[in-house]
């Protein structure tokens, strides 16, 4: 309430006496929420890179012989990615942040500290909001590689990482972050309005998730690879040649797969020939 009372307060301010104002109203909460779905990001990352490097690990669960240290899969280095990823999130810290504060000082949208909606309000939210970000994602995915111009300038970036690992989860032209990743949580806002903490907790996972897609390991114990069959395997196999028509979706589900027509199950042979080998 004080924080809405204060913005309508700030319309007859100067700009600068507004956006100093909308700043002071943040709380660390506000930060909390904003920040989460990339801490989310790299904490996801880095646990399975430091779990690919565990002796036996790679033998055991990788699901291209040589996974991602092997140099000839990838098309850009391993900082190359990680310097492009960590720019392309400060950048989209930098705008929500910008977002936030004019939004406090003019007192729209929803405060962070409005209590929770009821339990079967939150998962309709959550559920609403997995299904608006497949459907987005899905479409402009498939769009990008039938198009040659924007796979030519534009995804092709992210496949040239052949054997997916969990940092070049969201390794991407900038466009391609525009389109698929920025515009994706603004449909979820706008379409189905979940309250802040909900929101939050949404991009999170979706985060979390899209790491594990791209970690490159088969593991039986992961719950996320065993809830869906849009899976690490299930995205691998994208990766490569031979599946680059089909499983187009990401995050969460493999839906749209099924309903358009480009659902492939991986071989077997991906992992197992490896496995067997090893």
């Amino acid at each position: 309430y004080q924080r809405r009372v204060r913005g309508r307060e700030q319309s007859t301010m100067e700009p600068q006496s507004f956006w100093r104002t909308g700043v002071a109203a943040l709380t660390s909460l506000d930060y909390l929420l904003i920040c989460s779905p990339h801490l989310c990001y790299w904490l996801a990352s880095l646990w399975f890179a430091l779990l690919s490097r565990v002796p036996g690990t790679q033998a055991r669960y990788a699901l291209q012989p040589g996974g991602w240290y092997d140099g000839s899969k990838q098309g850009f280095s391993g900082w190359i990615v990680f310097v492009t990823v960590a720019a392309q999130h400060v950048v989209a810290i930098c705008l929500q942040l910008v977002n936030a504060v004019y939004e406090a000082g003019q007192a729209e949208g929803m405060d962070a500290h409005t209590p929770l909606p009821s339990v079967a309000e939150c998962a309709w939210q959550l559920g609403a909001g997995m299904l608006v970000m497949d459907f987005w994602l899905y479409w402009v995915h498939r769009l990008m590689h039938v198009n040659r111009f924007m796979y030519r300038h534009v995804h092709s970036w992210h496949h040239r990482i052949h054997a997916p690992y969990a940092f070049s989860a969201q390794f991407n032209h900038p466009v391609e972050g525009l389109i698929l990743d920025t515009l994706s949580g603004i449909l979820v806002l706008v379409l189905v309005r979940p309250h802040p903490v909900m929101a939050a907790a949404l991009f999170s996972l979706a985060n979390v998730k899209v790491v594990d897609d791209h970690c490159g390991m088969e593991l039986w114990w992961d719950p996320l690879q065993r809830i869906s069959s849009n899976n690490a395997r299930f995205h691998d196999f994208h990766h490569m040649p031979k599946g680059a028509r089909f499983n187009f979706s990401q995050p969460f589900f493999a839906l749209w797969d099924r309903i358009g027509g480009t659902y492939h199950e991986p071989p077997p042979c991906v992992h197992k020939d490896h496995r067997a080998t090893s």
